[in-house]
C-alpha cells in the first residue's frame, strides 16, 4: 500500500509539472494565462490572471439557457482558443461549462471567454499518455473512455465531441444521454438523445 501511494504521489507531480510545462508553452487570448509558479519544499503555488466573471456553469445556472447568438459567440472564442492550441499539438481532454471563464461579467468581448484548467492537457507527441484514460464523464470523448492501456493513440478531435456537448448542455440544459444512471456506459458508446424538450426552441440553425 505505500509502495502504491508513493508511485500515486509520484504521479501527481509528474501531472502537475506537464500542467506548468504546457501553460508555459501556449499564448492566446482565449486560454488561460499562468502569471508565475512558486515552488516550495512540498507543493507549488500557480498564480494565474484574475477572473470576476465566474464560469459558463453557474452562469447557465443562474440566467437559464443560452440564446443561439450567446453560444456561437462564446463557442466561436472557445474555437480559437482551440484552433491555437491544436495547432501545437496539444489536447485539453476536460473542457465542459465549469472549465470555460469569463475575465469579467462583460460578454461582447470575445476576449473575456478563456478555456481553463489544463491539469489533463497533453501533448499528442508523447509516446504514451501520462492519463490515457481521463476527463469528465458525460463530456469527455468515447476514444478516451475506451483506451485501455496509455499506447492507445486519440488525438486532438477528442475535444471538439466535449466541446460539442458543451454546447448541447448550453442551450438545452441537459447533458445528451437518456439515462443518467447509465452515463458512462452511454458516453462510451456514444448513445444520444435528441428528443430533447430544449430543443423545440431551437431554430433550424441551431440544430
Amino acid at each position: 500500500m505505500f509502495e502504491t501511494l508513493i508511485n500515486f504521489s509520484l504521479k501527481i507531480q509528474a501531472g502537475l509539472k506537464n500542467e506548468i510545462e504546457i501553460l508555459r508553452k501556449i499564448n492566446h487570448p482565449n486560454l488561460i494565462k499562468l502569471n508565475s509558479v512558486y515552488k516550495t519544499t512540498n507543493s507549488y503555488c500557480l498564480v494565474f490572471e484574475l477572473f470576476s466573471g465566474g464560469n459558463l456553469k453557474k452562469f447557465v445556472q443562474k440566467n437559464g439557457v443560452l440564446s443561439e447568438t450567446q453560444a456561437a459567440f462564446i463557442l466561436r472564442s472557445i474555437l480559437e482558443g482551440l484552433a491555437y492550441l491544436h495547432s501545437v499539438n496539444i489536447m485539453h481532454r476536460d473542457i465542459k461549462p465549469e472549465n470555460i471563464l469569463f475575465r469579467n461579467p462583460n460578454l461582447t468581448d470575445k476576449n473575456q471567454i478563456v478555456l481553463a484548467d489544463f491539469g489533463l492537457a497533453t501533448s499528442n507527441d508523447v509516446p504514451e499518455y501520462l492519463y490515457f484514460r481521463c476527463g469528465t464523464p458525460g463530456y469527455v470523448a468515447p476514444e478516451i473512455l475506451n483506451a485501455s492501456c496509455p499506447l492507445d493513440r486519440y488525438d486532438v478531435k477528442c475535444d471538439m465531441f466535449s466541446l460539442g456537448v458543451t454546447l448541447f448542455y448550453v442551450l438545452t440544459g441537459f447533458l445528451p444521454y437518456p439515462r443518467k444512471r447509465e452515463l458512462i456506459q452511454e458516453n462510451m458508446e456514444c448513445k444520444f438523445e435528441f428528443e430533447n424538450p430544449g430543443f423545440k426552441k431551437l431554430s433550424d440553425s441551431g440544430w
